[in-house]
């Protein structure tokens, strides 16, 4: 190496050290710049987003809430009005039940006919006239249907129990609607012309 060359390299080192530092300093500023530019943008996006997050949020928490309150007004009514139907079509099931019971009672039940059930058991002791019992059981205009099955529960006992001599009569208006006889009943008539 020359003596120039190195008066020049021992003159450049300590100013390419200065510039080296200077470039350092200057590239760490940009870089610090760059940063702050960075975190600063960043920080606005980031609150941005959280601002328009908390504003849809709220938005939405509103019409919910709305909503909510709305379908909860909405179903009371509903079901306020359900049972203001229950209630009157119940009322007015009652009011046609009561009206057919009314009508029935006064316009049907007087011609209808009457029931009676004539149970008679007869006692035959030799030597003493012929006893009969009667138990007769009258039912009231329009209850055929007690009196036909309280004939049936009387023949159907009566052929149980195996009573005898007896007899069970079902009339209806007077007129002898079914007779079953248990025993030699028609012989005991004959005999004592009962």
């Amino acid at each position: 190496m020359r003596p120039l060359e190195h008066k020049i390299i021992s003159i450049m080192k300590p100013l390419l050290k200065f510039v080296s530092v200077i470039g350092n300093g200057v590239i760490g500023a940009i870089r610090f710049l760059f940063m702050s530019i960075y975190t600063g943008v960043k920080f606005i996006f980031v609150s941005l987003y959280r601002l328009v997050k908390f504003i849809f949020m709220s938005i939405y928490k509103a019409v919910r809430f709305i909503v909510v309150g709305v379908y909860k007004i909405v179903m009371a009514i509903l079901n306020m009005i359900v049972a203001f139907l229950n209630w009157a079509v119940d009322s007015i099931v009652s009011l046609a039940k009561l009206f057919v019971y009314y009508f029935k009672k006064i316009f049907i039940i007087p011609f209808m006919p009457s029931y009676k059930v004539v149970f008679s058991i007869y006692q035959v002791i030799p030597g003493l006239p012929i006893n009969r019992s009667d138990s007769v059981h009258e039912f009231e205009k329009g209850k055929g249907k007690h009196a036909i099955k309280f004939y049936n529960d009387v023949v159907n006992t009566t052929r149980e129990k195996k009573i005898v001599p007896s007899e069970a009569v079902l009339i209806k208006r007077k007129k002898v609607v079914a007779v079953q006889q248990f025993g030699p009943v028609s012989e005991i008539k004959k005999l004592g012309q009962l």
